[in-house]
C-alpha cells in the first residue's frame, strides 16, 4: 500500500498512513454526531478513553478477548468496531491488512505519562481515520 507522510504535526511527531478508504461512522441520531466505536487493545492505556468522549470506546479485556490472538482479534474486532488502538509496533508485520474494515491506530508506547503530553494529537488522528487506514505514530 502507499505510504504518506502528514505534515501537520511538530517535526518530531511523524505518521505513516496506509490505505485511503473512508471510515463509516455511526450517526447517533439523538446527537447528530458521528461515533466511532473504538477498541482498545491489551497495553493501550485505559485513561485515553476520557479524551474521546463522543466516542464509544470498549477493551479487549472488557469483552474478554484479551487471550486471542493479533488475527482473531483482528477478525472479531472487524465485526463490532471501526477503529483498534494497540502499542503493538509488529502488528504491520504480522497480519495482512488488505481489504480490512477497520481503522487501526498504533501508538508510539503503552505508558500512559509519556503519551500524555501528545493526547490531543492522538484523539484529532482518532477522529480523521479513514475505513482500512492503518497509521503508526511515531515519536
Amino acid at each position: 500500500m502507499e505510504q504518506k507522510q502528514l505534515n501537520r504535526t511538530p517535526a518530531h511527531f511523524r505518521f505513516r498512513l496506509h490505505g485511503k478508504r473512508h471510515l463509516q461512522t455511526r450517526v447517533s441520531l439523538e446527537t447528530e454526531e458521528a461515533t466511532l466505536h473504538i477498541l482498545f487493545d491489551q497495553g493501550t492505556p485505559v485513561p485515553l478513553r476520557t479524551r474521546l468522549l463522543s466516542h464509544k470506546v470498549s477493551t479487549a479485556f472488557e469483552l474478554g478477548w484479551s487471550e486471542l490472538k493479533n488475527s482473531e482479534l483482528l477478525q472479531a474486532a472487524e465485526q463490532q468496531f471501526d477503529v483498534l488502538v494497540t502499542a503493538d509496533k509488529h502488528l504491520q508485520c504480522q497480519q495482512n491488512f488488505t481489504d480490512r474494515k477497520i481503522a487501526i491506530l498504533v501508538l508510539p508506547f503503552e505508558c500512559c505519562s509519556k503519551l500524555q503530553q501528545y493526547l490531543p494529537i492522538i484523539v484529532s488522528t482518532i477522529d480523521q481515520l479513514k475505513l482500512g487506514d492503518y497509521v503508526e505514530i511515531e515519536l
